[in-house]
């Protein structure tokens, strides 16, 4: 269903002819490499972030936002107050990556910066690392 009303949404945006003839030839995942393109575009996103919080990007979903600060091994939870405003909740100390720097592949002991969902809390780790940890979404499209 959802890729029925993205290829509707498609042809009914753009020119139908060629947007036709792009899914005829190199498939559906083509056209969305090149509307995600097209969305990182500042004109198309002016509109709608016009009065949004973007301190932590723009993130339509959520009413939650957990950042992690690497230099100073905290974690930050935010929430949407009611004007759709992140406002600071709690602060925790965290663990970070073993190894300092920027994450480049994955395995690294590295902590990646970037904007990532939570897929999986762990309870049952080395005490190490604290009485829990989270999985992220790393690596995600972006």
């Amino acid at each position: 269903m959802r890729i029925v009303f993205l290829f509707l949404f498609i042809i009914s945006a753009l020119n139908a002819t060629s947007i036709l003839e792009e899914y005829r030839k190199n498939g559906l995942q083509n056209i969305e490499k090149k509307l995600d393109i097209a969305l990182t575009k500042e004109k198309n996103w002016n509109k709608s972030v016009f009065q949004s919080d973007t301190r932590f990007g723009y993130i339509e979903k959520y009413t939650a936002v957990l950042v992690c600060d690497k230099n100073s091994s905290t974690l930050k939870l935010y929430t949407k107050d009611a004007n759709g405003s992140f406002t600071h909740q709690q602060t925790y100390k965290a663990f970070t990556g073993k190894n300092k720097g920027d994450k480049y592949t994955e395995g690294d002991f590295k902590t990646p910066v970037g904007i990532y969902s939570l897929v999986k809390k762990l309870s049952k780790i080395d005490s190490f690392y604290g009485p829990l940890a989270f999985v992220t979404s790393y690596p995600n499209l972006y």
